[in-house]
C-alpha cells in the first residue's frame, strides 16, 4: 500500500466521521477517533501486515510461499517486517494465542496514545480520557440529534457563551 493509498482512506474515514457528527470538511477527527475508541487506517494496516507475517512465518517450509520467499531475492514480506513498527515491537517469543495478540495490539495502541497525548498541542485531546475506552456520553439513550449535540458538546464545539438551545422535539 502507497502512502497516497493510505492517505485518501484515512481522508475517507474522516470524511464520514464528519458526516457522522456534523462536522464541517476541515474540522479535526481525532477526538471523534478518540471518544469511540476507532483506531486509524495505519494501525489497522499494521494489525493486518502483523497477523499476516506471523503467520507467514509459521508456515512449513514445503509451503510454496516459504519457497518463494527463500527463492527470491527481496520478497514483500521481509520489505513489510522491516517497515512495520507493529511487527517490530512484537515481544521476542511471539503470542501464541489471539488473546494474547490482541492484548498486545491494544496496548500498542495505548502507548501510541500516552505518547501523542503527552507531545500534542491539542487542548481538547489532553482534556479527554486517556484511557482507550468509549465515552460514557454516546451510551446516553437518545435521539440522532440529541446525540449529535451531546457529541459536539464532548467535542468543544458548542459556543462558549450560554444561551437557550432550543428543543429539537
Amino acid at each position: 500500500m502507497t502512502a497516497t493509498d493510505l492517505k485518501s482512506i484515512e481522508n475517507l474515514q474522516d470524511r464520514c466521521l464528519r458526516l457522522l457528527v456534523g462536522g464541517h470538511r476541515t474540522s479535526s477527527t481525532t477526538i471523534i477517533k478518540h471518544i469511540t475508541t476507532l483506531p486509524s487506517m495505519r494501525h489497522r494496516i499494521d494489525v493486518l501486515i502483523t497477523r499476516y507475517c506471523l503467520r507467514a512465518r509459521s508456515l512449513p517450509s514445503s509451503c510454496l510461499l516459504s519457497l518463494l520467499s527463500t527463492t527470491l531475492p527481496v520478497s514483500r514480506i521481509k520489505i513489510h517486517l522491516e517497515k512495520n513498527p507493529l511487527f517490530m515491537a512484537l515481544p521476542s517469543p511471539a503470542p501464541s494465542s489471539d488473546t494474547r495478540l490482541k492484548t498486545f495490539f491494544r496496548q500498542y495502541r495505548e502507548r501510541q496514545l500516552t505518547s501523542l497525548v503527552t507531545s500534542t498541542t491539542q487542548v481538547l485531546l489532553r482534556a479527554c480520557r486517556p484511557a482507550l475506552v468509549v465515552d460514557p456520553v454516546l451510551y446516553v439513550p437518545a435521539t440522532r440529534a440529541e446525540r449529535s449535540l451531546l457529541v459536539r458538546w464532548r467535542l468543544g464545539w458548542l459556543p462558549v457563551r450560554p444561551h437557550t438551545i432550543v428543543s429539537l422535539v
